[in-house]
């Protein structure tokens, strides 16, 4: 994902009017912060929607059959799937919305719990911070979008989605904040998985300790922490995805040190 720039080209201004200009970006900007500094620490996505994670059912699973390995390699080959998209938009007031969020079907079955856990997650962040922004004279657009990554691994079929949350000026035409989620699927089961799950399988009974020095290595290259000073505590909750068979680990600004922008750390073994 890739942010966009926006070029700036000069016009001319009045001294009073460019001094009006500042001064009222300066107090929009602002008060956005001070609305997203108040707001709850953000959690991982999957963990805040489903509860407990790894133990939802996604739709009506078959009778049992001892017969059927659904990890065998003949039966992940023939799981079908597909992603819609399902947009929510408003064009009216000084805090609109353009939201977009998948719409997942396994063989024929929609994933209503999860397609309609994820929307309402986003909704009601969108909801939470119009209502505290209703006071705010600049305009501003609360924007999701999101990608899909399939992967095979051992024994599992995945299908992750990373969701780029954003709240954008409409005036500065750039980003005030915004936030990474992600959330991964067994294919075979339809049901929400953890870290915890897919780590072992891709690096190993170690996979703990290969996370861990993998992050620390990444903060300490880029001068966020130093050795002496590197205090990050890993919890296995931080967001993550998996890509190519690879696992992927995410954080948001100001979660690894001094951060400005998100951070997405490919593990390797």
């Amino acid at each position: 994902m890739e942010l966009m720039n926006y070029e700036r080209r000069p016009k001319k201004k009045s001294k009073a009017g460019l001094f009006g200009f500042v001064v009222f970006s300066c107090v929009g900007t602002a008060s956005v912060f001070y609305l997203m500094k108040n707001e709850p620490a953000p959690k991982v996505l999957a963990q805040d929607l489903f509860v407990p994670v790894g133990s939802v059912s996604i739709y009506d699973e078959p009778e049992e059959n001892p017969e059927v390995d659904i990890y065998s390699e003949e039966y992940l080959d023939k799981i079908e799937y597909k992603v819609g998209n399902d947009t929510h938009k408003t064009t009216k007031g000084n805090f609109k919305q353009n939201l977009s969020v998948p719409v997942i079907k396994i063989n024929g079955a929609a994933l209503d719990d999860v397609n309609t856990a994820i929307l309402n997650k986003f909704m009601e962040r969108y909801e939470a911070v119009k209502e505290q922004s209703a006071s705010l004279e600049n305009k501003f657009t609360y924007k999701v979008t999101y990608n899909t990554y399939e992967s095979k691994i051992e024994g599992k079929r995945l299908l992750s989605f990373t969701f780029y949350e954003r709240i954008i000026d409409d005036l500065a035409g750039r980003d005030m904040t915004y936030k990474l989620y992600g959330v991964t699927i067994d294919l075979a089961t339809g049901k929400i998985i953890t870290q915890e799950d897919v780590a072992p399988i891709i690096l190993g009974n170690t996979y703990k300790t290969t996370i861990k020095e993998a992050v620390k290595s990444y903060a300490i290259s880029k001068k966020l922490f130093t050795e002496s000073t590197y205090t990050y505590t890993m919890t296995g909750l931080e967001e993550f995805y998996i890509k190519n068979g690879q696992l992927h680990v995410m954080f948001n600004p100001k979660e690894l040190g001094e951060n400005k922008d998100y951070i997405d750390i490919e593990i390797k073994n």
